[in-house]
């Protein structure tokens, strides 16, 4: 079964997740990982890197971002505030 995202998106986009070991497993880049469109190592990084401010999350206005997220509960409390 195909996620909602097209998987040849992802060879362009700068992938960002809540737990990457997780969406590896379940979510929307399992399939283009599995089918060797991306590898792990073009996971930029997960969404608490990003509100820490240790990453950034587009490097130019034309750059394309994916956050997936698979639902980790404590990083829907600290999004909601």
């Amino acid at each position: 079964m195909e996620g909602k995202i097209g998987p040849e998106i992802f060879k362009e986009a700068r992938i960002f997740t809540d737990d990457k070991s997780q969406c590896m497993r379940v979510e929307e880049w399992e399939i283009p990982l599995s089918i060797g469109i991306i590898a792990e190592a073009d996971i930029a990084g997960e969404i608490g890197d990003v509100i820490d401010k240790k990453l950034d999350v587009r490097r130019s206005k034309n750059e394309i971002t994916i956050f997936d997220t698979t639902g980790i509960a404590l990083l829907d409390l600290i999004l909601q505030t």
